[in-house]
């Protein structure tokens, strides 16, 4: 990807559409969607609107045209609380910890160094979120905050903050990477929905190609 200058509005447009993603997934990740944005879904299916979905959510949009959307929301419901909550045994456990740490159990390491990187824009997530900050769900809202914040720095033409934003970016993704799959493979593994099983792989995926981009950017505008 060639993204140009620093004042190209490339930069923009390579922004925002990485914000679109990481919004939508956030969003999936975070709670059930609601019967309403199912609707708007749907909506901007037909408008054709869905850059960001791509061919790994082709299924569910398949089954969204064509279903009762009270149906779907209320099976669509059930499977992230079965995933993501239990209630006695979460069948794909969102938080980093878990596939980090030998025991496998919450609040590892990868808690403290969130909680770190959020301190550094007073960002009470854990709070917001009622989760532990290495909660898929935090990660993805961290990395929302860092796009929103660049976006910000280029329209002033600061070029040093936006190139330590840039590299926030980059240990972000790197830290997905450490297991964003073995999270998308349970998920993929474990659910009989076309959204969960679409959206696992979309992070996958993204995560893969957004860390080789964000770091070709920070070598193009150094």
């Amino acid at each position: 990807m060639q993204i140009g200058e620093f004042s190209d509005v490339s930069i923009v447009s390579f922004m925002e559409e990485r914000r679109n993603d990481y919004q939508f997934l956030k969003k999936v990740f975070t709670q059930p969607l609601t019967l309403e944005e199912y609707q708007q879904l749907k909506k901007s299916a037909f408008q054709d609107e869905t850059r960001m979905f791509d061919d790994v959510l082709a299924d569910f949009f398949t089954e969204l045209a064509n279903c009762d959307i009270q149906v779907m929301f209320s099976k669509e419901k059930a499977c992230f609380n079965i995933l993501f909550f239990g209630p006695e045994h979460v069948l794909a456990p969102p938080w980093e910890s878990v596939y980090t740490s030998k025991e496998g159990s919450l609040y590892g390491e990868p808690v403290h160094w969130m909680r770190k990187k959020l301190r550094q824009f007073d960002l009470n997530y854990e709070n917001k979120f009622e989760e532990p900050a290495d909660h898929i769900a935090i990660q993805l809202a961290y990395m929302e905050f860092l796009i929103n914040f660049s976006l910000q720095m280029i329209e002033e033409h600061n070029e040093a903050s936006l190139m330590k934003l840039i590299s926030l970016q980059s240990e972000l993704l790197q830290q997905l990477s450490i297991w964003i799959s073995q999270f998308s493979r349970r998920v993929q593994s474990k659910a009989d929905s076309a959204l969960y099983t679409g959206a696992a792989n979309m992070l996958s995926s993204l995560v893969i190609a957004d860390l080789q981009d964000i770091n070709q950017l920070m070598e193009e505008l150094s």
